[in-house]
């Protein structure tokens, strides 16, 4: 299993914007794709102020389960785009993405205690 983790920094401004999209607009898309179980959280860290219009920032991270790598690469190489193509324009200006594939090497709550 893979566990796709993405991270949005985006300027305070438009924090609950990004969240409503990430809600109604990119976990359905992942869902419909293959992905499941997501889990959305905002990172723990100090506040940083964005250099270039002096915004400050808030980051969260989505991680969604992948079953396989191809619904993985399908996702990545064919929805991806056009998820980040419908995101609003102030939103796409205000926001820094990172997104990192992880291997499960032991899930506990599924494979329970491996002593």
């Amino acid at each position: 299993m893979i566990l796709y983790n993405t991270t949005f920094c985006v300027d305070e401004p438009y924090a609950a914007e990004l969240i409503d999209f990430l809600k109604t607009t990119f976990i359905p898309a992942a869902y419909d794709s293959g992905l499941y179980h997501a889990l959305l959280t905002r990172v723990r860290a100090p506040r940083e102020q964005n250099g270039l219009n002096g915004n400050y920032t808030v980051s969260y991270a989505l991680q969604l389960r992948v079953p396989t790598d191809e619904i993985c690469h399908k996702f990545v190489d064919d929805v991806l785009p056009r998820i980040f193509s419908n995101m609003g324009h102030n939103l796409q200006q205000s926001l820094h993405v990172y997104c990192t594939e992880l291997d499960v090497i032991h899930d506990h709550d599924r494979d329970g205690d491996s002593r």
